[in-house]
C-alpha cells in the first residue's frame, strides 16, 4: 500500500468528542513484596486525589488536547514516519530477507496456547460443564445478519448449550511439553439415565425472511460415548507471512498448514445423534432419521465410509487429502479474484468456456442476420429474375425461375428468405447462444415455496456435443450432423437446385424428396434432448418435508434450432408444391398400385405411435454414490420433454401430431374421402409428412441401441465437479455417479 502514495497522508482536522471516562484511574503494581505495596497504596492514594480533582475535566482537556493544533502536528509527525511513501519488495525477496532469523515451520503449541489463552478456554470449559444450560451472550445475537440462497435477513435469535451436565470430560486445545507439534481434543458424554433423564444438546432458534419472516428451531443432540483425537500440525511461517490476500475466512484459517495428521483417534459412541428442525409451529422432524427412511442404502453406506475413519491412518489419509483439495482450491480463488481485471468479465462463458450471449430482442447477432438473410434473399431472386429476362432460352430455366413466372417473384422471394433464415438462425443457436442448462431447485412442499435455486451448469451446443462425446463419440457426431451440418447441407443442395442448376421435374422431385428426408433430422435434437433430460430429471424427498428438483432447462438456442427447422421445411414445401403433378389419367393407372404403399405406411405410422404411447424404451440408472440415492425408472416417449414446456411442444409435434395428422390424410386419399380441395390436402399431407419424425427417431435409437448411449449423466458430474467426485472417490472408495 505505501508504495501507491505520492507522499504521505495529513489530517487537516479531528474531532473528538465524549462526555466522561469509562472508569477512573488506578494504579496496579506487577511485583509482589511489602514495600511494593506500600508504593502501590501510595500511588492509588495519589491517584484518588487526582481523579477527585481533574476526573470531570479530563474529557474536555483531552478533547482539546487532540483537536489543537499541537495535538494534530503530533499525529501527522507520526503518519509521515509510519506512512511515508516507500517501495515495496518482491515477495522472493522478503523471504531471503528473513531467511534463517524465523524457523520455517513453526510446531511448538504449548509456547502459543499455554497462557492467558488456555486459562481461557479452561474458564469456558469449566464454566460450561458447571452450568446445565448456558445461552450465548448478547453479542453473539447481534451479528449482522446474512443471506442465502432466497432467504434475506437471516440471524439467530437465540442460542444455548443444555444438558451438559451429561459431559463429564471435554478437553479443547489441550497441549503435550513432551510432544509440542500435537494438539488434543476430545468430549466423554453420558447416556441419559434415571437420574438425569437428558442429553447433551444444542438449541438455535434462527430468523429469516422468505415472503414473510419466519422462524426455524434447531435442536442437535450429542450422542454418547467418548470422542478423543490428537492432531499433528505444524504452521508453514513463511507461507503465512507472504500469503495474498485470502477471498475468504476459511482460507485464512487454512491455508498456512503444512502438516495435518492424525497423531491418536479413540472413538466409542452409541448412534449418530439427533437433529431436529420444526419451522415455525409445524411438526417437529427428526432429520436423521427422515433421511434414513428416504435413503437406507445411502445411510447403510455413510456408515460403513464412517467405520474407516477409526483407524487413524485412513483418518490422516482423507484429512490430508482434503486439506490439498481444499488449499488448492483457495489457490484458485486468489487466481481468480486477480484475473477479475482482465478484459473479457463481461464475456459469458458455459461450463466448458465456450462464449455465449443471452438472447434478447435487441441481440445485435439476431438483427444482423436478419438483415443479411432479407438483403441476400432479394440479391438473389432478382438476379435470377434479371438473367431470366436477359436469356435466349426460355426453356432451360431453374425452379426459381418456374416459380417467379407461374407463381410471382414474391413467393420465390418468400422460398429464399426462408432459405437464408433457417442458416442464419442454425448459426446463431449452434454458435452464439446457450443451449441448456442444469438446474436444482428444493422447494418447501407445504407452502410450495421455492427456498433456493443452483444453476450448476450452462451448456452451448458444442458443450453439449462435449458431454455426448464423453459418453460416445457417435453420439456427439450425430449431435454435431443433425444440427449445424444437415442445415448447410441441405441448404447448398437447395441452393443449386432451386437457384442455379435446372434438373427435370422428375429428378428435382426425387432431390427434394431425399432432402426433406434428411431435413427432418434436426427434429432429433429434440428426441435427444428429452432423453439427456429423463438422465438428469429427479425429485429427491429431503428431511424437513423439502424436495430437491433437478431439472434440464432449455435456452434460446433450441427454440431457435426448431425456428431453422421450420424454415428449412417450409422452404423445401413450397418448392415441392410447385412442381407440376401427373395427370389424372396416369394416377388413376398407379392408384391401385400405391394403395397397398399408403396402407403399409399408415400401419407403420400408427404401430409406430403405439409403441410410442404405450411402450418403456429408455431405462434411467446410476452406479456408484447415486444408486444409493436414485432409483432405476423406465420411461416411454411420451415422458420425454416433461419438466420442459417449449421442449414438450416440439416433442408431441413431430412425434406425436405430425405422424398422426398424416396417417389421417393418407387414409382419407386413399379411401376417396373429398373433405377439402386436392390443393389443400396434398399440402398438408406434405407438411405433416415432412414434419413426421418417427422413422428419424426409431433410427438413430436403433444405432444407440447398438453403439450404447450410457454416460452422459455421468460424464456431466465427473467434468463439472472433478474436485468433489475425486475426493468422494478417495473418502468412500466408489465414484459418485458412472
Amino acid at each position: 500500500g505505501r508504495s501507491l502514495l505520492e507522499e504521505a497522508p495529513t489530517l487537516e482536522e479531528l474531532n473528538i468528542s465524549f462526555e466522561s471516562l469509562s472508569k477512573p484511574l488506578s494504579y496496579t503494581a506487577n511485583t509482589e513484596g511489602e514495600l511494593e505495596q506500600d508504593i502501590s497504596d501510595f500511588f492509588n492514594a495519589m491517584v484518588k486525589i487526582f481523579n477527585a480533582l481533574f476526573e470531570e475535566h479530563l474529557p474536555g482537556a483531552i478533547a482539546r488536547m487532540a483537536t489543537s493544533e499541537q495535538g494534530l502536528g503530533i499525529a501527522n509527525a507520526l503518519l509521515k514516519k509510519q506512512a511515508s511513501p516507500a517501495e515495496c519488495i518482491s515477495a522472493t525477496d522478503a523471504q531471503e530477507k528473513i531467511k534463517g532469523q524465523y524457523p520455517e515451520i513453526y510446531s511448538d503449541w504449548p509456547k502459543m496456547l499455554d497462557g492467558q489463552m488456555k486459562q481461557y478456554v479452561d474458564k469456558m470449559v469449566h464454566g460450561l460443564l458447571n452450568t446445565n444450560e448456558t445461552k450465548a451472550p448478547e453479542g453473539w445475537l447481534e451479528m449482522p445478519p446474512i443471506n442465502g440462497g432466497s432467504f434475506t435477513n437471516i440471524h439467530v435469535k437465540a442460542l444455548k448449550a443444555t444438558g451438559t451436565h451429561q459431559i463429564t470430560e471435554m478437553k479443547m486445545l489441550e497441549t503435550d511439553p513432551k510432544t509440542p507439534e500435537t494438539i488434543s481434543f476430545g468430549m466423554t458424554t453420558a447416556c441419559p439415565s434415571d437420574e438425569a433423564p437428558y442429553s447433551a444438546r444444542v438449541v438455535m432458534t434462527a430468523e429469516g425472511t422468505l415472503d414473510v419472516t419466519g422462524e426455524a428451531l434447531v435442536e442437535v443432540e450429542f450422542p454418547c460415548g467418548t470422542l478423543e483425537t490428537t492432531l499433528n500440525l505444524s504452521v508453514d511461517t513463511l507461507e503465512a507471512v507472504t500469503m495474498l490476500m485470502p477471498p475468504s475466512l476459511f482460507c485464512t484459517l487454512l491455508s498456512p498448514f503444512k502438516t495435518i495428521a492424525v497423531a491418536n483417534l479413540t472413538t466409542a459412541y452409541r448412534g449418530a445423534g439427533k437433529v431436529y428442525v420444526t419451522i415455525a409451529e409445524g411438526t417437529r422432524h427428526d432429520v436423521l432419521q427422515e433421511l434414513c427412511g428416504n435413503f437406507p442404502r445411502l445411510c447403510a453406506l455413510m456408515g460403513r465410509i464412517g467405520e474407516t475413519f477409526v483407524n487413524k491412518d485412513n483418518a490422516t489419509l482423507v484429512l490430508s487429502y482434503l486439506h490439498q483439495e481444499a488449499v488448492g482450491f483457495c489457490d484458485e480463488m486468489i487466481k481468480a479474484k486477480g484475473r477479475r481485471l482482465s478484459d473479457d468479465l463481461d464475456i459469458q462463458r458455459d461450463s466448458l468456456g465456450v462464449p455465449y450471449e443471452e438472447f434478447s430482442f435487441g441481440l445485435l447477432s439476431l438483427w444482423l442476420g436478419l438483415l443479411l438473410s432479407i438483403i441476400g434473399a432479394a440479391v438473389v431472386v432478382w438476379s435470377i429474375k434479371y438473367m431470366d429476362e436477359k436469356s435466349v432460352r426460355r426453356d432451360n430455366a431453374s425452379l426459381a425461375v418456374h416459380i417467379i413466372r407461374h407463381y410471382g417473384i414474391v413467393f420465390a422471394y418468400v422460398i429464399s428468405l426462408l432459405l437464408f433464415l433457417s442458416v442464419s438462425f442454425r448459426d446463431l443457436a449452434c454458435n452464439k447462444l446457450a443451449y441448456a442448462s442444469v438446474v436444482l431447485t428444493n422447494v418447501y412442499k407445504p407452502s410450495n415455496k421455492i427456498l433456493d435455486t443452483q444453476t450448476l451448469a450452462v451448456f452451448t451446443s458444442w458443450g453439449l456435443a462435449y458431454q455426448f462425446k464423453e459418453a460416445n463419440f457417435l453420439l456427439a457426431f450425430e449431435w454435431v450432423l443433425n444440427g449445424l451440418g444437415v442445415t448447410i447441407g441441405i441448404f447448398v443442395v437447395f441452393a443449386l437446385s432451386f437457384w442455379i442448376i435446372r434438373f427435370p421435374y422428375t429428378v428435382q422431385h426425387i432431390i427434394l424428396r431425399v432432402a426433406i428426408f434428411f431435413a427432418r433430422r434436426p427434429w432429433q435434437e429434440s428426441a435427444t434432448l428429452g432423453l439427456s433430460a429423463l438422465a438428469l430429471t429427479s425429485d429427491l424427498e429431503l428431511p424437513v418435508d423439502i424436495q430437491g428438483q433437478m431439472r434440464l432447462n432449455m435456452w434460446a438456442g433450441p427454440l431457435l434450432g426448431m425456428f431453422s427447422t421450420l424454415f428449412l421445411t417450409a422452404a423445401a414445401i413450397g418448392m415441392l408444391v410447385t412442381l407440376p403433378v401427373k395427370s389424372t389419367e396416369t394416377e388413376e393407372e398407379g392408384k391401385n398400385r400405391m394403395m397397398l404403399v399408403d396402407l403399409v405406411l399408415c400401419s407403420g405410422i400408427i404401430l409406430g405411435m403405439f409403441i410410442w404411447f404405450f411402450f418403456d424404451f429408455v431405462e434411467v440408472g446410476f452406479r456408484g454414490l447415486a444408486s444409493a440415492v436414485l432409483e432405476t425408472k423406465s420411461f416411454s416417449g411420451m415422458q420425454m420433454g416433461n419438466g420442459n414446456a417449449s421442449l414438450k411442444l416440439s416433442i408431441l409435434l413431430v412425434f406425436v401430431l405430425a405422424p398422426l395428422m398424416q396417417a389421417c390424410l393418407v387414409i382419407t386419399r386413399v379411401m376417396g374421402l373429398k373433405l377439402m380441395s386436392a390443393g389443400l390436402h396434398r399440402a398438408l399431407e406434405e407438411v405433416f409428412m415432412s414434419l413426421n419424425s418417427l422413422d428419424i427417431f426409431a433410427l438413430a435409437f436403433f444405432v444407440g441401441f447398438l453403439t450404447g448411449i450410457d454416460g452422459f449423466a455421468s460424464s456431466f458430474v465427473n467434468t463439472e465437479f472433478a474436485p468433489l467426485c475425486q475426493a468422494t472417490q478417495f473418502v468412500a472408495g466408489l465414484p459418485p455417479i458412472r
